[in-house]
């Protein structure tokens, strides 16, 4: 009669690294230990982006990954969530500066929704009417690069700092703005 060892072979299990997509230049995001490497697919690293990226001004930032391609021994994963840490966005605020926050779903060109929550921080107090106009500009620039944009596209414009100075250089038309952030996006579905 077989003994339960031998009915259960294990697989050995091995370390499998992972990769960020091209975007990221093939950045390595962890290793993971499994038996087979396709129970990494749909698995979600979260990283901090300074470790991605080499730039130390992004250390305040953490982003989420998750695993989607498997070629052989290597698998790569894509963007799916960016998110500033709260500690940081409280030492830009100020007491003497009015900050602007808000939440909004947009969707992109190739049918990707995304959550945005953007904070935007005027240099003085400012009136609601000057803050609404804010909120209601800094929507319009983002819909309208994404109406444009793949997922990806917005997704590269923001880590990489683009999409923030563009709406940033069109918001100090309205009133100086010295920090406007984009301050979380996330997939919502593919």
């Amino acid at each position: 009669m077989a003994t339960k060892q031998e009915i259960l072979k294990k697989k050995k299990k091995k370390w499998y690294s992972v990769t960020a997509s091209n975007d990221f230049r093939n950045a390595v995001l962890g290793e993971s230990y499994v038996d087979d490497i396709n129970f990494l697919k749909g698995r979600v690293f979260k990283v901090n982006l300074m470790n991605i990226t080499g730039d130390f001004k992004k250390q305040n930032i953490n982003a989420g990954f998750i695993v989607n391609n498997i070629e052989g021994d290597h698998a790569s994963a894509d963007l799916i969530s960016y998110e500033i840490t709260p500690s940081y966005t409280r030492r830009l605020t100020k007491k003497a500066k009015t900050k602007v926050e808000d939440s909004f779903k947009l969707v992109s060109s190739d049918k990707i929704g995304v959550i945005i929550k953007i904070l935007v921080i005027a240099k003085t107090k400012i009136n609601r009417s000057v803050a609404t106009a804010l909120r209601k500009k800094s929507r319009e620039i983002i819909s309208e690069f994404l109406s444009k944009k793949t997922y990806d596209d917005f997704a590269k414009a923001v880590v990489f700092d683009s999409m923030q100075k563009e709406m940033r250089d069109k918001l100090n038309k309205i009133i100086p703005v010295p920090v406007c952030l984009i301050r979380v996006f996330k997939r919502i579905n593919k």
